[in-house]
This record gives structure tokens, sequence and C-alpha cells, in this order.
């Protein structure tokens, strides 16, 4: 799910023409991304790597060796 988020959300914040609402869409998608990094994470520790179905392999690579964000 997350990764269908961090797409849906990548082409929403293409689109929107409002400074706010892209600020907001952003904001949203960092969580993800987090998300997607404790995830992926979690299945590394018991040995099970994650392997990505929606993202490019590239874009997972980015997404999982980049730091944690924090909050708002």
């Amino acid at each position: 799910i997350e990764e269908l988020d961090i797409i849906d959300l990548e082409n929403a914040i293409k689109v929107a023409r409002q400074s706010d609402i892209r600020q907001v869409y952003q904001r949203i998608q960092r969580g993800s991304f987090n998300h997607l990094r404790s995830f992926a994470h979690a299945l590394e520790l018991v040995g099970q790597p994650y392997q990505p179905v929606k993202l490019s392999q590239g874009s997972f690579d980015n997404i999982v060796h980049s730091p944690m964000v924090p909050g708002f």
C-alpha cells in the first residue's frame, strides 16, 4: 500500500496548482517513505528482503537508503 500511496501522491504533486496543497501532499508522502523504510527494515530483520512491486528498484533504493524524515 505504501508504494501505491507514494506513486499516487507523486502524481498528485505534479498536477496540484496550489503550493499549500502540494506541501500537504509532500508531507503525507514523506510519511509513506518512512513507513516503507520501516516495513522493509522489519522484513530484513527476519531474513525476508523486501522486493518492490509498484516502485522501480531504483526509486525504492533511493527511499530506503535515505534517512527517516521527522514529522511536520
